[in-house]
């Protein structure tokens, strides 16, 4: 199965998980039968207010399109993987964190997409890796954890490209 969710204008996104929009990143994975109905309906959200809230200068963080366009594809990536695996900690990367922050921001909207994807609420737990070294310890374990499961289901250039992350200054 073709999943694109890169490269796609984040005002129209994916309105279905194996059609490939020319994106630079093309993802070649396998999902049994039974998690197609999560990837179409993750593919069916709209995550345009938020592109547009990372784009907003004055309100956002003035990020381009492409860097938003990018951050989002990787954000619906960390959705997959905490389907996949309910049970792990899934650590996102920068981008993907404030990708995340803002979908929270938007209460109602995250609420009702949780609702959609998992059938309930995903919490965010921002102090993980703060309260003292073997707590950051695990944090950083746990992200190796989640790159690895990057490396496995999406590719490892995926992997080298969120290490390097992009620029967003």
């Amino acid at each position: 199965m073709q999943i694109a969710f890169d490269n796609v204008p984040p005002f129209n996104l994916v309105k279905h998980p194996t059609k490939v929009f020319g994106g630079h990143l093309v993802i070649q994975t396998n999902f049994p039968e039974l998690d197609r109905a999560f990837l179409e309906r993750l593919a069916a959200i709209d995550f345009g207010a938020i592109a547009f809230k990372l784009m907003n200068a004055e309100d956002g963080d003035s990020w381009t399109l492409e860097m938003a366009t990018w951050a989002i594809a990787q954000y619906r990536r960390f959705l997959v993987l905490t389907y996949l695996y309910p049970d792990e900690q899934i650590v996102p990367s920068r981008e993907v964190d404030l990708v995340w922050h803002t979908h929270i921001l938007d209460t109602a909207k995250y609420r009702a997409d949780c609702n959609v994807l998992f059938g309930r609420f995903i919490d965010h737990w921002p102090y993980f890796g703060m309260t003292d070294e073997a707590d950051r310890q695990a944090l950083e374990d746990a992200f190796t954890t989640t790159q690895a499961l990057l490396a496995k289901h999406f590719g490892d250039e995926l992997v080298a490209k969120t290490e390097k992350n992009l620029s967003l200054s």
